[in-house]
């Protein structure tokens, strides 16, 4: 009886299925789904669409017997994981409107795709689940993902030598979107430099220890040759080029 419509969403499915597996006593949830969906138009008619849906709730890892209940995951990591999918910078934008039952509602987009749109579960909800930690879903246009996939998914060996990082904190605007530093890493072809990944945002809404419409973030910046161990001097090099490239590309200032 509780099938007798088309689904216009998949996340009220997912949502049924974390249920079910709080009532057995499971907390660190991730799941997804497959699936089409059916969207009713002005004109009376139905369209339908591919769709993925993705639910994330609890500890970002296993509880371990030597070390304490790990911190529950929010919706940065669920980012991540979609990020993962596009192989693009993902820029996140505050919807017009929350969804029912639902709260920060974002849209996804890529570039000038929307890929959909991601959101926590509302509290009250989630207590009607009896989850302890937040819940968080998205739900993604299977078509804007295929459309930014370049090809066929590439292998590479893993490395033999090991790799150097440098750890960089710098102010930009409060304003500055976080996918426009993370498109700027994305975007460096450095024969050596291998990635970035952000790591601490600090604000002030005081103004005392930085103005209150500024920001700093800090990021960890990965270094490795395919062919030797490198040397200080040579990933000292390659720092410094991409942090003067960062202060002419972004409205950012790096904080020695």
């Amino acid at each position: 009886e509780d099938h007798t419509t088309l689904r216009p969403s998949i996340v009220p499915g997912l949502i049924a299925t974390a249920a079910l597996n709080i009532r057995q006593g499971l907390h660190r949830l991730r799941f997804f789904e497959l699936g089409r969906v059916f969207l009713k138009l002005p004109n009376g008619s139905s369209r339908e669409e591919e769709r993925l849906s993705i639910l994330l709730s609890g500890p970002v890892s296993p509880t371990s017997w030597h070390g304490r209940e790990p911190q529950a995951a929010d919706i940065h990591e669920l980012v991540g994981q979609i990020q993962n999918l596009t192989r693009t910078p993902i820029e996140v934008r505050p919807a017009k409107e929350n969804a029912a039952n639902f709260l920060l509602t974002s849209e996804l987009r890529s570039g000038n795709r929307v890929l959909g749109w991601i959101a926590q579960l509302h509290p009250s909800r989630a207590r009607d689940i009896d989850a302890r930690h937040p819940v968080y879903v998205a739900e993604l246009l299977l078509s804007a993902l295929r459309q930014g996939s370049t090809g066929p998914t590439k292998f590479e060996e893993l490395p033999r030598f090991p790799g150097m990082t440098r750890d960089v904190a710098m102010e930009v605007p409060a304003d500055l979107p976080h996918a426009k530093v993370a498109a700027f890493f994305a975007a460096q072809k450095y024969p050596l430099f291998i990635g970035a990944e952000v790591f601490d945002i600090f604000t002030d809404p005081t103004g005392i220890k930085i103005p209150s419409d500024r920001k700093s973030i800090a990021w960890t910046l990965t270094y490795r040759a395919s062919d030797k161990t490198l040397e200080t001097a040579e990933v000292d090099a390659a720092h410094t080029a991409i942090l003067t490239a960062l202060e002419k590309t972004l409205p950012a200032k790096v904080r020695g």
